[in-house]
């Protein structure tokens, strides 16, 4: 006699022998803890962070090879015509030369943005750090032990 299951199986691993998501996740929990003690808490980190990434998306790809283009030439030439860089990707990308423009400017602006906003969550721990090297305030640590 040949046993179905009662739903039928997309595909996915039968984790039944483990009991409930309490039993899964007890299992999963020794597993890492043997695998941290084999490979390295680094390497278990990074493996774990590859499985969770969410796939990346074409547009992203596209993204990523126009913005490593310009740093490429950047580093190279130092300064980069954006639309020279662009007629040239119009090629190897198959898109036009405007669109890539653009988007090179949208990226552009972006990171620079983002730089902006990591030095203004940078500015007041400078300040107080130029304070204190001053003498103008104690130099004391956190109740976590790190000074400013």
């Amino acid at each position: 006699m040949i046993l179905k299951p009662k739903r039928a199986n997309r595909g996915l691993p039968d984790h039944s022998f483990l009991g409930d998501e309490a039993g899964f996740i007890a299992a999963f929990e020794a597993c890492v803890r043997d695998t941290t003690l084999y490979l390295g808490a680094d390497k278990v980190r990074d493996i774990v962070s590859e499985v969770t990434r969410k796939p990346r998306s074409k547009q992203d790809d596209l993204n990523r090879k126009i913005l490593a283009a310009h740093d490429t030439e950047a580093s190279v030439k130092g300064k980069v015509n954006k639309s020279k860089l662009a007629k040239g990707l119009a090629t190897t990308l198959g898109k036009h030369s405007d669109t890539i423009r653009r988007q090179l400017d949208r990226l552009l602006r972006e990171r620079a943005q983002f730089a902006r906003q990591c030095a203004d969550r940078a500015a007041p721990k400078r300040m107080l750090r130029k304070l204190a090297d001053e003498g103008r305030i104690d130099r004391r640590g956190s109740l976590l032990g790190s000074d400013i």
